[in-house]
């Protein structure tokens, strides 16, 4: 396993800005992918403290958790495979 992807922070930082691609007919990220405009929105929106993690982003997090569960688990396998 090259590396454990935390996940807590997936739910609570990246998904809610990676999610938007998932729900497009032709997502955004397939007319050009800017990895360093991805991460500084990561950045800008995500929390860094757990003081941050209001109820809104726990029933969130939670959505994201249960809509996605499929695409979690085959990011997790690849990731472990490597």
């Amino acid at each position: 396993m090259l590396f454990k992807f935390p996940g807590p922070l997936l739910f609570y930082n990246v998904a809610p800005v990676c999610s938007i691609n998932l729900e497009q007919t032709i997502p955004i990220i397939w007319a050009g992918f800017s990895k360093d405009e991805l991460i500084r929105e990561i950045g800008a929106r995500g929390i860094r403290s757990i003081h941050q993690i209001t109820w809104q982003r726990k029933l969130a997090a939670k959505l994201y958790k249960f809509k996605y569960r499929k695409d979690w688990e085959l990011l997790k396998s690849f990731l472990n495979d490597k």
